[in-house]
């Protein structure tokens, strides 16, 4: 959840914001993210989503970043 909201709020929050399309993907991207963090080859992550390598490279770059996606992920999402 976004900080301070409960899960509700958040997924009225960022329906509102987000297309329907976009809300959608979001799931997927996470999906992707998750995977590469812990370990799953870019190829293996695209045939498990059914999605293009280039949209795995591009959460693979994401997290390569550790810019701020990376620290949003690491704290709210992902388990140390």
């Amino acid at each position: 959840t976004v900080t301070g909201m409960s899960p509700e709020e958040t997924q009225d929050f960022l329906q509102d914001l987000m297309s329907p399309a976009e809300y959608r993907e979001m799931h997927t991207r996470f999906a992707i993210v998750k995977r590469l963090y812990n370990g799953m080859p870019q190829r293996e992550v695209a045939k498990a989503l059914g999605v293009g390598v280039a949209t795995v490279s591009r959460g693979a770059h994401a997290l390569d970043k550790k810019g701020g996606f990376y620290r949003v992920l690491r704290k709210f999402f992902i388990p140390a």
